[in-house]
C-alpha cells in the first residue's frame, strides 16, 4: 500500500534537511575529507553501494539507510555537474511515486525528464543496470561539453 501524500511530502522535506548530515557520513565511511563529485569516485561509491546492498554488514545502515545515503550522494553530483533541483514525484499512478527526483537541469532550453537517483540504485539492486554509473556520468559530461548550447548552471552546495 503507498503512503499518503502528506506522509510522503514530510519524508521529502526530510530527505532535502538530511542530506548534509547524510554526505558527512558517507565521507566517513570512505575515509575522504570532501567529495569531488567525479567520476572516479562516483564509482567508488557506487562499488560501496554494491558491496553493502543485501548484505549484513558493520555500518550500522538499515537498508532504507544505504539506499538514501547513496541516494543523496548521486543526485547531489547529478546537480554538481547538471544543474537542477529536487522534486517529489506526487503522481500516485506513478512508479516513482514517492521518489525525490531531479529536474530543470541541462540549461536552458534542455529537454529534461525527472530524474529519480533512487531508481537507479534500484537497478542495481535488482541487477538490471547494465551501465555503471560512472559510466553514465561521463557519457552525460561529454555530452554537454559537446553541446555548449545548453549552458549548465550547476548546483555546488553541499561539499
Amino acid at each position: 500500500m503507498k503512503k499518503p501524500l502528506r506522509e510522503i511530502k514530510q519524508d521529502f522535506q526530510d530527505f532535502l534537511q538530511n542530506m548534509p548530515g547524510r554526505i558527512d557520513r558517507l565521507k566517513e565511511f570512505l575515509g575522504v575529507v570532501a567529495f569531488s563529485y567525479e567520476p572516479a569516485e562516483i564509482e567508488l561509491v557506487e562499488n560501496f553501494y554494491r558491496k553493502y546492498i543485501g548484505a549484513e554488514n558493520d555500518l550500522g545502515l538499515s537498508e532504507n539507510e544505504l539506499d538514501k545515503l547513496i541516494e543523496t550522494y548521486i543526485g547531489v553530483a547529478y546537480l554538481w555537474h547538471f544543474g537542477g533541483e529536487w522534486y517529489l514525484i506526487e503522481k500516485t499512478s506513478a512508479d516513482k511515486y514517492g521518489y525525490a527526483a531531479i529536474i530543470k537541469y541541462g540549461g536552458k532550453g534542455y529537454p529534461y525528464v525527472a530524474v529519480p537517483p533512487l531508481g537507479w540504485l534500484r537497478q542495481i539492486r535488482n541487477g538490471q543496470r547494465d551501465e555503471p554509473l560512472r559510466r553514465m556520468f561521463e557519457r552525460w559530461i561529454s555530452y554537454f561539453f559537446e553541446n555548449p548550447e545548453h549552458e549548465l548552471e550547476p548546483v555546488r552546495n553541499i561539499q
